[in-house]
Order: C-alpha cells, then sequence, then structure tokens
C-alpha cells in the first residue's frame, strides 16, 4: 500500500515549460504505447529534475 501523501495544486507556467511538460508527455505516450496524461508528464519530469538537483531558482 502506498503510504505517501499526494496534494493536488494549481500552478501558473510560463509557455515554453508547458511545451516541455507536452514535449515529455508526447515522448512517454509513443515510449509507452498508451496515452500519457499532462499530469503524469509533469509528475515525471519534476521527479528527474529533483532527482538530479537540476532546479533553477525561483524567479521574485
Amino acid at each position: 500500500m502506498d503510504t505517501q501523501r499526494q496534494q493536488k495544486i494549481s500552478l501558473s507556467l510560463p509557455p515554453d515549460t508547458l511545451a516541455r511538460i507536452e514535449a515529455e508527455r508526447e515522448r512517454l505516450t509513443a515510449q509507452l504505447g498508451a496515452r500519457i496524461s499532462f499530469n503524469a508528464a509533469a509528475t515525471s519530469l519534476l521527479h528527474r529534475a529533483l532527482s538530479q538537483n537540476d532546479l533553477s531558482p525561483a524567479a521574485g
């Protein structure tokens, strides 16, 4: 049983970030042979970035 908590969030993303997520969604869809949701692609990219410590500082 998965004991990790999930939380639904809302984000405002710039167009280039949306395009990168959509490209990842299309890549995963082709790789897996099943349509992947935008949320699943965004989650995949976030996990990858966190594991690589590849996060840019937040603009502020």
